[in-house]
């Protein structure tokens, strides 16, 4: 039967929107393709009739070794530079409660300031001490400022309803989020240090790499079938030199 052909095609396919989300790795996916190449190569380097050959090459079975060791440590350092921002998302996470809490009860220690002082001659005075109408959470560097402040006039003022259990209260609370605050400063500078020892140490695994790969192609010359085998375990094409 025919169609017309200025009726839309009801057969025609249509493009799915069921398209699976691309996700993004935690350790750039080429610096772990790279580190899965190089251990193939330094293990088939491994081979004793391969061993053999490439000696004639001038690598040695200590210089195999190595590259396996240092494949080894990047992983190593990758990981650890996943799990430092981990850390540092977990702390980041906890010092959120921990400032919440802490704003939370300067805000009440204001409010006892205010009901002290409200109507004294010199209530602008007295306010100022606790920071009252500044922006105290406007950033960490304000809050630790002020915080700090507010408990050193603690240290010599009694508020009404403010015990020195909700002074101590305060100061622990202060004292958590500082280190909170430290930690996460720490956890990211390891997490920066690891991956960047990790992407140094990738270029030296990457040029004993291509130095493997530059023998096997001489002592397995290109273009002969009986090479060929020996060829692809160095991930050389057979028909084609080795450019890298």
């Amino acid at each position: 039967m025919d169609t017309d052909p200025n009726l839309p095609n009801t057969n025609a396919a249509i493009p799915s929107t069921n398209t699976a989300p691309r996700t993004r790795s935690a350790i750039d996916q080429r610096s772990l393709e790279e580190l899965q190449s190089a251990e193939e190569i330094a293990q088939a380097a491994q081979v004793p009739t391969h061993a053999t050959a490439l000696a004639t090459g001038g690598i040695t079975p200590e210089e195999v070794a190595q590259l396996l060791t240092k494949i080894t440590q990047n992983r190593t350092r990758f990981t650890d530079s996943v799990d430092e921002r981990e850390n540092k998302k977990n702390t980041t996470k906890e010092e959120g409660t921990t400032e919440a809490s802490l704003r939370r009860q300067i805000r009440g220690i204001q409010s006892a300031a205010r009901l002290k002082y409200a109507g004294a001659p010199d209530a602008d005075n007295h306010l100022g001490h606790y920071y009252i109408g500044e922006r105290i959470t406007l950033n960490r560097a304000s809050l630790a400022t002020y915080t700090a402040a507010i408990l050193k006039k603690l240290s010599t003022d009694t508020l009404p309803g403010i015990t020195p259990a909700r002074v101590a209260k305060l100061q622990s609370t202060y004292t958590t989020w500082q280190a909170l605050n430290a930690a996460q400063s720490a956890a990211l500078e390891a997490a920066v240090q690891h991956r960047q020892e990790g992407l140094d140490q990738l270029e030296e695994i990457k040029a004993t790499r291509r130095r493997i790969q530059r023998a096997a192609d001489i002592v397995f010359p290109v273009g002969e079938p009986e090479h060929y085998a020996a060829r692809a375990a160095f991930h050389l094409e057979k028909n084609k030199p080795f450019r890298g």
